[in-house]
């Protein structure tokens, strides 16, 4: 959008490229066009979907382009340093989460794969000197323990990944 407007397409067709080339966003641009072709006005099509936008970077974008709109100015440098900030942002997410993804990697090699592969070994080994015997219900109990371990720490990476599109 920030590109179409900057080489003199309108905002009303820059919206509509929007609205044909985004899977997700598109459908709040498309609904700006709708409103627009309906007969709305232009600021109040973008209020209302500043309104009802549940993302928060969307609604900031369609903000600023609100506010350039109401104010006079141009909408390409008011996108352009939106666009610049959320950039920033992200990168600052990503920081952070490569961060706290090291512990979280040494966590899970240390409980996940050194602890259950020694103790397995260990187990197996005194069994054998102590006359043990290991049955194949305490062996699947082990395998599910190991693997609900495993699977708590892949879902606990997964839901402190950022939600950074890149």
């Amino acid at each position: 959008m920030l590109i179409e407007l900057a080489s003199g397409i309108t905002l009303y067709d820059a919206l509509r490229g929007a609205a044909k080339n985004f899977e997700h966003s598109g459908r709040v641009f498309k609904q700006i066009i709708d409103n627009v072709r309906m007969g709305t006005d232009i600021e109040k099509s973008l209020n209302k979907a500043v309104d009802e936008c549940p993302a928060k970077n969307l609604r900031r974008i369609l903000w600023q382009i609100l506010n350039s709109l109401k104010t006079g100015t141009d909408v390409t440098k008011a996108l352009s340093s939106i666009t610049n900030q959320i950039s920033k942002e992200q990168l600052i997410e990503i920081k952070q989460y490569g961060k706290k993804l090291n512990p979280l990697a040494m966590f899970y090699m240390v409980l996940a794969v050194i602890i259950p592969s020694l103790g397995i070994s260990l187990l197996i080994i005194l069994s054998t000197l102590i006359n043990f015997s290991m049955s194949l219900p305490l062996l699947i109990i082990i395998a599910c323990g190991v693997g609900f371990v495993q699977f708590m720490f892949i879902s606990m990476i997964k839901s402190s990944r950022p939600a950074v599109g890149i």
